[in-house]
């Protein structure tokens, strides 16, 4: 019935991943522990309970796609924050997520971590069966190469909607963010720069 769902059930559909609120893992606990929660929806793993080896299998096979292989035994909280983001998406497929919210998913990376971690979505959106992406940025060259929908806020409200290359146009962001700016793509990528007329 509408408006009566089980929200433990949900909740395990969706994955959350906020680089700077990383989920309250244990210090000491390992890259691959880390990934393997996601079998269970938790920060720890179960004590009384045992991981078959057909989820294992799961967990290495994600390490291994998003470049995790020579991180397993590395404790999650000595990684770099891309490293972390990388981590904390494998362990989002792993949960099997049907929608992944990313919000601001490179906050705090150096360039090359930037295009390293905007590399893995390309690379996670690319495969045959993918959950639904929302990602949540103020900079477009951090949109994946297959983004199809925009939605533009302002002051709380919508103020653009539709796809991409109708919404991320030079006219529509230079009225969202009240100055002059240019939209190109670059590579299959939306970039955008002020320019301030000197």
């Amino acid at each position: 019935m509408y408006g009566r769902v089980d929200l433990a059930h949900i909740r395990r559909s969706i994955g959350l991943i906020e680089p700077s609120r990383s989920p309250a893992f244990d210090e000491r606990v390992c890259v691959r522990d880390v990934v393997a929660t996601g079998l269970f929806g938790t920060v720890r793993l179960p004590l009384h309970e045992e991981i078959r080896p057909e989820a294992w299998k799961r967990v290495e096979a994600e390490m291994e796609l998003l470049g995790l292989d020579e991180l397993r035994d590395n404790a999650f909280t000595q990684l770099s924050t891309g490293e972390q983001m990388r981590a904390l998406l494998a362990r989002a497929m792993v949960a099997q997520a049907k929608l992944l919210l990313l919000d601001e998913p490179t906050a705090g990376l150096d360039m090359g971590a930037r295009a390293a971690c905007i590399g893995v979505l390309d690379r996670l959106l690319n495969r045959d069966s993918h959950p639904t992406v929302v990602i949540i940025s103020h900079h477009l060259d951090e949109l994946p190469r297959s983004v199809d929908q925009v939605v533009l806020l302002k002051h709380g409200s919508v103020f653009a909607n539709g796809p991409a290359d109708e919404v991320l146009t030079s006219d529509t962001l230079s009225r969202l963010f009240d100055c002059r700016v240019e939209v190109f793509r670059s590579n299959g990528r939306y970039v955008a720069g002020v320019n301030d007329g000197s």
